[in-house]
């Protein structure tokens, strides 16, 4: 079992720095999964969701390491944010003014064929579509710990010409997106501001400008005249001089430092003196492999605001890299106390729960991952936990499954075809897994 295990691990390491190596662009991306950032995002754009007439059950947001100041979304209801969207902005009100901008796209049904064929696909699949490349996985919270801490998620290749053909709307789509925006900032109590001053930061920028660039190449159109319809139209709403929670502006603030910190950026200054300073250092000491250094001030921290379960998260983490399992799976047991309905802190604790090789914790372990997969069945990670988790329970039909599906997940389908004949030699003839099984390696 052990032989098997490490050749499984020896062959996902070999088979990500392949991918790397050869998808490896000028400019590379990433798609970050991160708890503390999704629900953040989450709570910005649920109630705009709803003020727009949309089904939060579709909302699925989606962010891409890049530093540049953008957004996107297809008509299912796939946002897809940047990072240098979180770390630009001065308040939380400017990303929800992007947001509402995004969700008036929605509303209004702008798509072409391109973006209903994202809809169409699973994460990885819509990926590849937007690049025009293949994509593959790195991690911040990898279960292959040879790769490192540098960030989790999808990297690829992103080409400027596909990307804009991709992304374009017309002029009088982005009016009326505009024009949605503010309506909807309106009927969730939010001012229009934010949403005038990115606009006015890009018209200022080289980004926009026709000095550097041809405007009709943009994303989107040119923004001065946008600006002064919205303002027209948002110095009416009793809304308009609304600022944001001290709250709010807290877990935006905390946010930025953890983006700053996990993908150096330096244009997001922090005081070292103030907490969000302090994340930022504990992060970065943690992504050098300095795990004692990072716990001790993460105590220190945890000690003034016990209560972020964000904190408890990265104190699992930080303890599961450090080999004491039965500490990281208490500390991320709190973070699960105080934030029941986070799937990526509960892939994390059925992570560790399998590490410890118990056979009541894998039991529990899979149950908590086929839960995560039935909500987000385009969770690579929870895919191949289950696949370990299988293996350790003795189940090796439905650890080949498992493996099947993250080998289709990366695109590779041969070897795909190979882990289904496999597992359907294990498993029951004609059964639902079997026929799954089946369905891998006859149709892919």
């Amino acid at each position: 079992m052990n032989i098997y295990k490490k050749q499984l691990s020896k062959f996902y390491f070999f088979q990500i720095i392949f991918l790397i190596l050869l998808f490896k662009p000028a400019v590379a991306l990433e798609i970050i999964r991160d708890a503390e950032i999704e629900k953040l995002l989450k709570d910005y754009s649920e109630p705009l969701f709803k003020a727009a007439g949309l089904s939060t059950k579709n909302l699925n947001i989606v962010i891409i390491s890049d530093p540049s100041l953008n957004a996107f979304a297809t008509t299912s209801g796939k946002v897809f944010i940047h990072s240098g969207l979180l770390t630009k902005s001065k308040t939380p009100n400017e990303v929800i003014g992007i947001l509402a901008h995004e969700i008036g796209h929605i509303k209004n049904g702008h798509a072409i064929t391109r973006r209903s064929q994202i809809d169409k696909a699973n994460l990885t699949s819509a990926l590849a579509l937007i690049a025009g490349i293949g994509a593959t996985t790195v991690g911040i919270y990898s279960d292959n710990r040879n790769i490192g801490m540098a960030g989790q998620g999808l990297t690829m290749g992103m080409k400027n010409s596909a990307k804009r053909n991709l992304l374009s709307y017309t002029r009088s789509q982005e009016y009326e997106a505009d024009l949605a925006a503010v309506n909807l900032l309106l009927k969730t109590g939010n001012s229009s501001k934010g949403l005038i001053s990115t606009l006015q930061f890009l018209a200022d920028s080289s980004l926009v400008s026709a000095k550097y660039i041809n405007p009709y190449e943009l994303t989107h159109a040119a923004p001065p005249d946008r600006i002064n319809m919205i303002k027209s139209l948002a110095k009416s709403s009793p809304y308009y001089n609304k600022t944001d929670t001290m709250e709010l502006l807290h877990r935006h603030n905390l946010v930025k430092a953890k983006l700053t910190a996990y993908l150096n950026y330096n244009n997001v200054n922090f005081s070292e003196d103030n907490v969000y300073g302090k994340y930022v250092d504990i992060i970065r000491d943690f992504k050098k492999g300095k795990l004692n250094s990072s716990l001790e001030k993460l105590n220190i921290l945890l000690q003034s605001d016990y209560n972020n379960p964000f904190y408890s998260e990265l104190k699992g983490e930080i303890l599961f890299q450090l080999n004491k399992p039965q500490e990281a799976l208490e500390s991320l047991e709190n973070a699960i106390d105080l934030a029941p309905d986070e799937k990526l802190i509960l892939n994390k604790y059925a992570e560790v729960l399998i590490s410890t090789n118990i056979d009541k914790n894998i039991k529990k372990a899979i149950k908590i991952l086929n839960k995560s997969i039935k909500h987000s069945p385009d969770n690579i990670q929870a895919y191949r936990q289950l696949s370990i988790a299988y293996y350790k329970d003795n189940n090796i039909g439905l650890a080949e499954l498992y493996s099947a599906y993250v080998e289709l997940f990366y695109g590779n389908e041969k070897q795909a075809k190979i882990f289904a004949a496999r597992a359907k030699s294990k498993l029951k003839n004609t059964s639902a897994n079997w026929m799954l099984a089946d369905d891998i390696e006859t149709i892919y």
